[in-house]
């Protein structure tokens, strides 16, 4: 509940059905700055709490952010707890927004705070810390969660240099950022126990081997590895020190956030999970349908009962109020169906909006497919064997070269051709500048690329390299 009171939703324990708080209206009013509904259900055939929290952004007035938090029993005595988070655009706006970062919702945070919670997802047990491994853990939780087909967590493996310094700028922070997305483990390579554990658990000239990792490098492994052969590779990624570097050139974060991106994941919902106020709907709807369906049966075993004979003007009373209680029985059971089914008519709605929705996602990421697919009027690959005659010996053999592969998106003015004519520095770095102007630049100031802030701030988290659209006090020394 701490998630509710941080919101200023001041909501009893074992609440089901509670009235709107101040400052917050019905959930069904999508136009309102809060939104907000719950809805519960309790009794000896079931349990079910679900909330939905519909709000703008606080920083970006054009997004809207819903939440829906689903509580059921497990049947070891726990509770199985679903959030779900997703963001959408205010009616009426036009324009394109980049997608937040994934993170891990403030409710679960709350929940991994309390100590005395058992927190999984899946067989994984969350953690909220790095963990260090020796030669006994790295065999006995390592190998054996590694392997596991029962896992749904991905790991995050890291190894320090020979100083014991891991690739990243705080391990720590890493692990807190990354929790309920990934487990992250730590092998100190200065360990010569662990490095020859770590070795032979995953020996060379085997398949094994391929998924072992080197000094100051990181490893993602996604569930299902199997290191039996060299097919699940493709479940695996390696982060070297230099492509973290890479990623952090623009930031200390610019590292985190990359894996934050791709670990941030959506989890499927399986057949009786309780995820919002449409699951407790139909939930209830079962449970009122066989309820209602053992009162049809009681009814009807009632009427086909053998009548007895009536005598006097008392037993024809009785009989009355007999059938005239049946009557009353079969119209309540008649009400409830109906309102059993307005719930499932709802969940019906809620599903058809979903599958809406998702339908749309997908065609828009179909239409991206294809356009990544098809071939271009003038194919990438033809064109750079067609410039490129020979390796660039010079700065102006590479801008010259830059200017024959994107004829339409790099110019170079004969002053920079000029300095270029000067400049004895590093060219795999210009190389570099050069096709980040033509690629990311380009696609943040011409093309839909995601970016709603400062461009030059997002040119340097993407590329680590600065940008300035204005001529420095010393021009002509660099020619990009």
């Amino acid at each position: 509940m701490g998630w509710l009171h941080a919101k200023g939703l001041d909501v009893p324990e074992g609440a089901a059905d509670i009235a709107v708080p101040a400052g917050w209206t019905a959930a069904d009013e999508p136009d309102a700055a809060k939104a907000v509904r719950f809805l519960g259900l309790s009794g000896a055939q079931g349990a079910a709490w679900a909330v939905e929290a519909d709000e703008l952004d606080g920083e970006f007035s054009r997004r809207r952010w819903h939440t829906r938090i689903g509580l059921a029993p497990a049947g070891d005595g726990g509770c199985i707890l679903n959030v779900q988070v997703s963001h959408y655009a205010v009616n009426g706006f036009f324009g394109y927004q980049r997608n937040p970062l994934p993170s891990v919702p403030r409710v679960v945070r709350d929940i991994l705070a309390n100590g005395k919670l058992d927190v999984r997802i899946g067989a994984s047990r969350v953690s909220v810390e790095e963990i260090y491994l020796d030669a006994d853990t790295l065999k006995r939780d390592f190998m054996s969660s590694l392997t596991d087909r029962a896992r749904c967590l991905p790991i995050v493996l890291m190894t320090t240099d020979d100083d014991g310094k891991t690739p990243v700028w705080d391990a720590t922070e890493l692990a807190s950022k990354l929790v309920g997305m990934a487990t992250v483990y730590v092998i100190d390579m200065r360990d010569g126990a662990l490095v020859q554990a770590f070795r032979d658990l995953l020996p060379d000239r085997t398949p094994a081997g391929r998924y072992r990792i080197g000094r100051s490098a990181v490893m993602v492994y996604r569930p299902g590895i199997d290191l039996s052969g060299e097919e699940s590779l493709s479940a695996c990624t390696l982060f070297t020190r230099h492509r973290i570097e890479r990623y952090a050139a623009g930031g200390r974060d610019g590292f985190i956030n990359v894996l934050m991106q791709g670990l941030g994941r959506g989890i499927d919902a399986r057949p009786g999970d309780v995820a919002g106020i449409g699951d407790v709907l139909w939930l209830r709807s079962r449970v009122e349908s066989e309820r209602q369906g053992e009162r049809i049966e009681r009814l009807r075993s009632r009427a086909k009962a053998a009548a007895e004979p009536v005598a006097d003007i008392d037993g024809l009373r009785a009989e009355n109020a007999r059938l005239r209680a049946d009557a009353e029985a079969w119209e309540e059971i008649a009400t409830d169906q109906e309102r059993s089914y307005s719930d499932a008519t709802a969940k019906v709605d809620e599903l058809t909006r979903t599958v809406q929705r998702l339908e749309g996602e997908k065609r828009a990421l179909e239409r991206k497919a294809a356009q990544c697919a098809a071939p271009s009027d003038d194919d990438g690959a033809a064109r750079v064997a067609e410039c490129l005659q020979s390796i660039p010996r010079d700065l102006t053999d590479l801008l010259k070269l830059a200017r024959s592969i994107w004829p339409e998106r790099i110019v170079v003015l004969p002053e920079a051709m000029d300095s270029a004519k000067s400049y004895d520095g590093n060219l795999a770095e210009e190389w570099d500048i050069v096709r980040s102007t033509a690629t990311a630049l380009y696609g943040l100031l011409f093309e839909d690329d995601g970016c709603e802030g400062q461009v030059a701030d997002e040119f340097q988290r993407r590329t680590g390299y600065e940008l300035t659209f204005s001529e420095s006090s010393a021009p002509g020394r660099a020619p990009i």
